[in-house]
């Protein structure tokens, strides 16, 4: 059984004629936690013929050590059907241990149905499954290169439109990148920032960018503004 101390801060004020004086002081609680049992924690997403993933165990609430890499056998299903397999981490080829991928057979198809199946012998199974949503439309690019100066920062300005559909709600995420192809192929993540008030800022093992729900424009045009670095 885990123990967790809780420090309660008290302040009191005492007023004796024109005189005052302040006491601080502490209060300690402890709260009783049950025992904590590991579980297979997964990070992945499939974008186009790409797999991201990183696999890891669920940390107790009072251990403060690293993640540990949860060797796994990963299967991709495409309908139900078996679609692709590989050993975590042992068939990775690319990226670091914590932002790693895996080139997929083929690319991923709208309105296809994919499940996730990762399975260690130490911390049990794991799945999710996703039907792959249509793109939307997106249209009226236009792109300014130095538009805005902040700080002694300058930034480049991406504005287009997104034609929501209206049948179902949507989420929207937003990242940028540069993809240079000379005598290798490589990439370069840019920062991505906006003043719209919609946007909720993202973190994640592989990215930074914005997510946006169209519930406040569910069906119709939503017209974006990004500030890329």
């Amino acid at each position: 059984m885990n123990k967790v101390k809780i420090i309660i801060p008290a302040l009191f004020l005492s007023i004796l004629l024109i005189t005052s004086c302040e006491d601080a002081f502490t209060t300690v609680k402890e709260i009783n936690l049950p025992e904590h049992e590991k579980k297979i924690a997964v990070f992945s997403s499939l974008n186009d013929s790409i797999c991201r993933i990183f696999i890891s165990h669920s940390k107790s609430i009072d251990d403060n050590s690293g993640y540990d890499i949860v060797k796994a056998n990963v299967n991709i299903y495409k309908n139900d059907k078996s679609f692709f397999s590989f050993v975590y981490p042992d068939d990775l080829k690319h990226g670091n241990i914590t932002n790693s991928f895996i080139a997929l057979p083929k690319s991923i198809n709208e309105g296809e149905k994919y499940e996730l199946e990762v399975e260690s012998s130490e911390y049990g199974i794991a799945k999710a499954n996703q039907i792959v949503p249509d793109s939307p439309e997106i249209k009226d690019f236009l792109y300014s290169e130095g538009f805005y100066i902040e700080q002694y920062d300058t930034l480049d300005k991406l504005e287009f439109t997104i034609e929501d559909d209206g049948e179902k709600e949507n989420f929207y995420l937003f990242n940028a990148s540069l993809t240079f192809f000379k005598l290798t192929r490589s990439k370069l993540n840019l920062d991505v920032s906006t003043d719209d008030p919609l946007v909720k800022e993202f973190y994640g093992n592989f990215e930074r960018g914005f997510i946006l729900s169209d519930k406040t424009f569910n069906g119709q045009n939503k017209k974006m503004i990004l500030k890329l670095q």
